[in-house]
């Protein structure tokens, strides 16, 4: 696995070892629901997967049951998060719309998700119901925002997805958070060499992730998905890990700013 990241990880790493943490991870699932009605795009995720992992399902269907219809309601939303090992919490994921347009939308398997990932290049987050679905958007951008976080923690947020298409497409994701720290990092879904020799024009190998971001006054992150060419950008599997900090050394985290980071994952060579 390559890993690219900012100088920051050094400071980062002498901060983790004076103030440990204790860590919960939470699997969202962006997609569709339609399979079992007949269709082709995408079903939930079960949990636990093969993998023993739990997953949170934010599907189109729930909010749109018009499966010829692809838009999401830009104020759907899923709240009380369970993380991988099934434990409860108070987070919740709520669609924004920033622009007065429908931003959101779904889609899957049939127009370029991606089957049968594979484990020696994803990892966990190699599970075929997540891969083969997301939410996209045509428009310049899209927001959403992630709530009921915890004030003594800080959070890494992972990202994949994929459109298996010869154009070549890319989304960027972005978040400020409590200390002003503005991130972002860009994710080629779509085009020649965005995957591996299995899937050249999707990319099946690749996340994205940032990392250390503090929540802000109401406990959430803002993250804003921005088309960043093509036309298209999408978001298919979320990684939400929670690193809590016991006091006092979470007191610090508020005088940080600047020591979050983005990071470019590589899960394995081409």
């Amino acid at each position: 696995m390559k890993t690219t990241i900012s100088t920051s990880l050094f400071f980062l790493a002498l901060l983790g070892i004076c103030m440990p943490a204790s860590a919960a991870r939470y699997l969202v699932d962006f997609g569709r629901n339609d399979v079992a009605t007949g269709g082709g795009q995408g079903a939930i995720t079960a949990s636990p997967d093969s993998n023993g992992n739990y997953w949170n399902n934010f599907n189109k269907e729930a909010f749109n049951s018009d499966t010829g219809n692809l838009d999401v309601p830009d104020n759907a939303a899923i709240s009380g998060l369970i993380d991988d090992a099934n434990g409860a919490s108070g987070i919740g994921i709520q669609l924004l719309d920033s622009t007065g347009n429908n931003e959101w939308e779904a889609n899957g398997a049939l127009n370029g998700g991606l089957l049968g990932p594979d484990s020696n290049l994803l990892g966990e987050l190699a599970i075929e119901t997540a891969t083969r679905d997301y939410f996209f958007t045509t428009q310049p951008s899209a927001s959403f925002v992630l709530n009921g976080l915890n004030p003594l923690a800080t959070y890494d947020l992972e990202f994949f997805a994929t459109r298996d298409t010869g154009g070549y497409r890319a989304t960027q994701y972005r978040a400020t958070d409590a200390n002003g720290a503005m991130l972002s990092a860009i994710l080629q879904t779509s085009g020649g060499g965005a995957g591996s020799a299995a899937h050249p024009n999707g990319n099946d190998d690749d996340t994205v992730a940032l990392l250390g971001l503090v929540p802000d006054g109401s406990n959430s992150i803002t993250i804003d998905m921005l088309t960043n060419a093509g036309g298209f950008s999408y978001v298919g599997i979320m990684s939400i890990t929670e690193n809590t900090v016991p006091e006092p050394a979470s007191l610090a985290l508020l005088g940080l700013g600047g020591l979050a980071f983005a990071a470019v994952r590589r899960r394995a060579s081409r």
